[in-house]
């Protein structure tokens, strides 16, 4: 019985670990390009990504709606699997479907994004898997300037 409850200590010491083995700071992204839109509905970019983490991080999931005035205006979902390299730079491909619930609306958001952003406002997860690990990181209710300043200024990466 002792030998089982030192493993199960050991097994849930990584757990809470694997969430801070990484950070954000860890991860810059150094620039966004071969963006292209198919219509409405579907974006593919390559991101140049820069990773000072300990361990390789594989992000499997994620989800951003786009909110205007509290009215929801678009769902963006991640396609594909990002594996992300330990301690290199790295281009990778994102392909991320969009939804626009309401085009008159994401229309007067696009304008506000620049004009007056803090009516746009973003909630989301990222998941990301660490070894054997999953980790969800959700975000509620961010402006998108917060949102975007996370990344830096965007116009670098444009």
């Amino acid at each position: 019985m002792r030998k089982l409850a030192k493993y199960l200590l050991i097994v849930c010491s990584a757990m809470l670990l694997s969430g801070c083995i990484i950070s954000r700071e860890d991860f810059t992204l150094e620039k966004v390009s071969n963006v292209q839109l198919d219509g409405f509905s579907a974006l593919t970019a390559d991101m140049t990504i820069t990773s000072d983490a300990p361990v390789g991080v594989k992000i499997v999931g994620g989800e951003l709606e786009v909110n205007y005035r509290g009215q929801k205006v678009a769902t963006l979902t991640l396609e594909n699997d990002i594996r992300i390299r330990r301690n290199r730079t790295q281009t990778v491909g994102v392909e991320v479907s969009i939804r626009l619930h309401n085009p008159l609306t994401a229309m007067a958001a696009l304008t506000a994004a620049t004009t007056n952003p803090e009516q746009v406002t973003i909630n989301g997860y990222g998941e990301a898997k660490i070894g054997p690990f999953r980790k969800r990181m959700v975000r509620e209710s961010v402006p998108i300037s917060k949102f975007i300043a996370i990344f830096g200024d965007i116009s670098n990466y444009i």
